[in-house]
């Protein structure tokens, strides 16, 4: 959620103060409120925004009581501040929980302002939670941004489009709906427009995940087809390409794949001098069938170079226990694909690159 965001929902408790039940509560949540709104005017850090806005829904709770929608908006504004690893906590799931329960005793069944409750109850939830419960209340979310489409049709399929990212994280086939988003923001709002890329996106991760490798090409491909994006889609059109030289690799396309290689490159993504990189595609070496007989393993130590277009050169065996270890590991890495090294915003050759392969009878 925005700040701006935050500041709206800081109105509402503003506005819609009830008796107090002592003097003191009122007078712990107005002090702990004003000094939450001020870091707030102030963009205060964020770990110190998160410690005002814990403290605002705890005092507003004993000010309000548990059940008001004061209260529930305080823990909304407290939820949308915290760091993933303490938005998927059990404490985070129970606030959410009680945030939605006072929203449906205080809104109608198909009030626009469901769907934010509605939405932190899936963003707080793990791959252990009860999916079935889960499944219920995204089709309630979609039930309720439907009969708000015609007044606020944008900000209404993207919202269904951000649940079914949720679901999608949490391995539900309820994401499958995902695709449908997608068409129907084409419809709406055209093939360029962001919420339509967004949206195709999403679907090409469901639809990745699923096995549908061509289907799921074609959605990465109108994110990466558009030169400019909006800034909230540039790491989602990183993942795109990423993902396209892995699939189009698979494919057997890989002129297509060293394309997006160097787009990868030029915006910005490439290989970070602090880590050892990852490969954006990698096979594994086939175990040789004369150590195989003998049930024999091995390790094998390489060096290598990655040039400006992410592909393997130069491999040099820095170690081996079996030549026919060493053979099969550099047939490997040659098919390995990276993120070019990128020096001063172009792409450049990574030298002296380490690697290990370690084969294991099992």
């Amino acid at each position: 959620m925005t700040i701006k965001k935050l500041l709206v929902a800081a109105a509402i408790v503003a506005v819609s103060t009830s008796a107090a039940a002592n003097d003191s509560d009122k007078v712990n949540f107005e002090k702990t409120y004003s000094a939450f709104q001020q870091a707030l005017n102030e963009q205060a850090e964020s770990s110190k925004l998160v410690e005002l806005a814990q403290q605002s829904y705890q005092t507003g709770e004993k000010y309000f009581g548990t059940g008001n929608i004061n209260t529930a908006n305080l823990k909304m504004s407290y939820l949308n501040l915290v760091p993933i690893e303490t938005l998927r906590s059990a404490e985070a799931q129970q606030l959410a929980d009680s945030a939605l329960a006072a929203y449906r005793q205080h809104y109608q069944a198909d009030a626009p302002e469901l769907v934010g409750a509605l939405q932190m109850v899936l963003s707080t939830r793990d791959s252990s939670s009860d999916m079935n419960k889960l499944k219920d209340i995204f089709y309630e979310l979609i039930d309720v941004a439907d009969a708000n489409m015609a007044s606020q049709p944008e900000v209404m399929l993207r919202d269904k489009v951000d649940a079914g990212a949720q679901m999608l994280r949490l391995g539900s086939r309820a994401s499958s709906e995902l695709v449908e988003f997608a068409e129907a923001a084409n419809k709406q709002f055209g093939g360029e427009h962001e919420l339509t890329l967004l949206a195709s996106f999403h679907a090409g991760r469901y639809l990745e995940a699923k096995g549908e490798v061509e289907q799921a090409v074609a959605n990465f491909q109108k994110l990466t087809a558009v030169e400019k994006v909006p800034r909230n889609l540039s790491y989602p059109k990183y993942i795109s390409h990423a993902r396209l030289v892995n699939h189009l690799e698979k494919l057997g396309r890989s002129d297509e794949a060293t394309e997006h290689c160097v787009a990868i490159a030029n915006l910005g993504y490439g290989i970070g001098e602090e880590r050892e990189p990852q490969p954006l595609y990698r096979v594994n070496p086939k175990y040789p069938s004369s150590l195989a007989s003998l049930e024999r393993g091995g390790k094998v130590t390489m060096k290598f170079d990655i040039n400006a277009i992410g592909m393997v050169e130069n491999i040099e065996i820095i170690e081996s226990d079996y030549k026919a270890l060493a053979n099969v590991s550099i047939e490997a890495v040659k098919q390995w694909r990276y993120a070019p090294y990128v020096k001063d915003g172009k792409p450049t050759v990574a030298t002296g690159r380490m690697v290990q392969m370690v084969f294991e009878m099992e």
